[in-house]
């Protein structure tokens, strides 16, 4: 029988995982709508679950998919407010806190109990953003996390959760402009001439470089002409002008992760301090220590620089606390030792030394939270595919990892998708209309869009796809619906390939596209704990 046990921290990793996938580029994520079969009842929306069956009708079903950047995934935890008389569970580093009340939200601020009083009642709410410990009255002490800005929370906010997120070191808060020292120049390549030039391309804009050749028409030197921004990732490439024989030229952009360190939370992250003490525990006062000032604490370990101070009263010692600016460093364990050079000196005394977390506290809230669950938000501005309002209406949502561009064995990564084919047809029955099933000698396939002699073309099936001067009919291929006479687009993605990750059936929506109120949109938010 395995003995083998998972951590606090494994939820938080995996949630970590994702968002890091998606601020490195190095997965694919697309939130995807479809319209499924309606409901029997709009308003009551029926469960289901993934099959394999399912999985591919879902999948058949996905009409258009939306990229999700960094600037639409957050960590989220629960939403704590502060409630009076109650007892906060303290950071301790011995004890499992993951589930328990040790971090409290005020007014967007949110805190950490650093000291409960020995399981005391707090009366006082914690207030102000310094980066130094709040010790109240009522004898809590209170670590200030962070703020959570307005328009961060109006995004993620929801289902009893608030988000979360680092300020250094993170590049949702970065200026993202590429800088001199992010480009490097891995192959110099050979044989390119004046006709080429170099591009910029990732999520942000207005990145522009040139490039130096020496005679044999290798890359030697690359000029950065405008930093851009908005960037979390960047690629450089070299455009071939025509007749231009050179090859082999691989750049890489790395973008500074540093974020926004103007703000009281990045105060908090740059004053963290490692192996340093978070506060110390009385487990036996011991008695017999008499004489004040011949008792003494002092840390051993393997850091420096902490101190205690001891309160004695009676010969018990009652408090212990760590003085301002004396936590300490490099503490990967510590134990505090009593001394009494009185003649008859006191004895039985027992206190523990908790440590700060890994980096101190502060410096990772997303990992010192457990923040094991995560809020992808995504909005859909137009109902346009291909380039044509379609006006239709929706009713599920999901996501989708890693999806293939069609026809082609590497992922899709522009923003947004389409699943359908753009064709010009003729001889359109009237009793053609948006979700209209039409069916060929090629297979099934669904009317999402009808404009004049455009329509959208939705493919049901795996290797379903339309040809030129084929009529459509009905299910038993009676009469003439309409004729296909030429395709002017063809899918964006393959909606067969990737990663299913969920799927959501959702309240009969659509997309606002009225000229009177202006084009209103949609937003979803999902979210998901590991």
């Amino acid at each position: 029988m395995s003995n083998a046990k998972i951590t606090p921290s494994f939820h938080y990793q995996i949630a970590k995982s994702v968002y890091d996938d998606i601020a490195t580029n190095t997965g694919h994520y697309h939130y995807f709508v479809s319209n499924t079969e309606p409901w029997t009842d709009i308003d009551n929306v029926p469960e289901y679950s993934i099959t394999n069956k399912e999985e591919y009708n879902i999948r058949s079903n996905i009409i258009l998919t939306k990229r999700i950047d960094i600037g639409n995934i957050a960590y989220v935890i629960k939403d704590r407010q502060y409630t009076g008389n109650t007892v906060y569970t303290m950071y301790d580093d011995i004890v499992e806190i993951s589930g328990k009340n040790f971090y409290v939200v005020v007014n967007d601020n949110i805190y950490k109990c650093i000291y409960n009083n020995n399981n005391g009642i707090s009366t006082i709410s914690p207030s102000g953003t310094e980066s130094f410990n709040q010790e109240l009255s009522d004898g809590y002490i209170w670590k200030y996390m962070a703020t959570i800005p307005l328009g961060f929370s109006n995004k993620f906010s929801g289902s009893g959760m608030v988000p979360i997120t680092r300020k250094i070191y993170n590049p949702r808060y970065a200026s993202g402009n590429i800088t001199p020292s992010d480009i490097s120049i891995i192959s110099n390549g050979t044989a390119y001439d004046a006709q080429s030039y170099a591009v910029i391309t990732g999520d942000g804009i207005d990145g522009e470089v040139e490039f130096g050749l020496d005679s044999n028409g290798a890359v030697t030197s690359i000029t950065l002409i405008n930093q851009g921004s908005g960037y979390t990732y960047a690629n450089l490439d070299i455009v071939h002008g025509a007749g231009d024989p050179g090859s082999g030229a691989e750049f890489k952009i790395s973008i500074g992760n540093y974020g926004n360190l103007d703000t009281n939370q990045a105060s908090v992250e740059a004053a963290a301090v490692d192996g340093s003490l978070s506060s110390i525990i009385i487990e036996n006062g011991g008695s017999g220590y008499n004489t004040h000032s011949n008792v003494t604490a002092t840390i051993s370990g393997d850091g420096t620089n902490a101190e205690i101070q001891l309160t004695i009263v009676d010969g018990v010692i009652t408090n212990a606390l760590i003085p301002f600016a004396n936590y300490g460093s490099g503490y990967t364990n510590a134990i505090c030792n009593i001394t009494d050079s009185s003649l008859i000196p006191g004895t039985g005394a027992i206190i523990r030394v908790i440590l700060s977390p890994i980096g101190g506290h502060g410096y990772d809230i997303p990992r010192e939270l457990f923040a094991s669950n995560l809020c992808l938000f995504t909005s859909l501005d137009d109902d346009e595919n291909h380039g044509i309002d379609v006006d239709n209406s929706y009713n599920q949502t999901g996501l989708i990892k890693d999806v293939n561009k069609f026809g082609l064995d590497s992922w899709y990564t522009e923003q947004k998708g389409s699943t359908c084919y753009l064709i010009s047809a003729s001889s359109i029955d009237s009793s053609v209309t948006n979700n209209t099933y039409v069916y060929s000698s090629s297979g099934k396939y669904r009317v999402i869009s009808l404009s004049g002699t455009n329509i959208l073309l939705q493919p049901y099936g795996h290797n379903v796809s339309p040809s030129v001067s084929t009529y459509y009919s009905d299910v038993n291929l009676s009469g003439i619906l309409f004729i296909l006479d030429s395709i002017t687009e063809i899918p964006d993605i393959n909606k067969y390939s990737g990663d299913l990750l969920l799927a959501e059936n959702r309240m009969t929506f659509s997309i606002t596209t009225d000229p009177d109120i202006g084009n209103q949109g949609v937003k979803f938010k999902t979210f998901i704990s590991f």
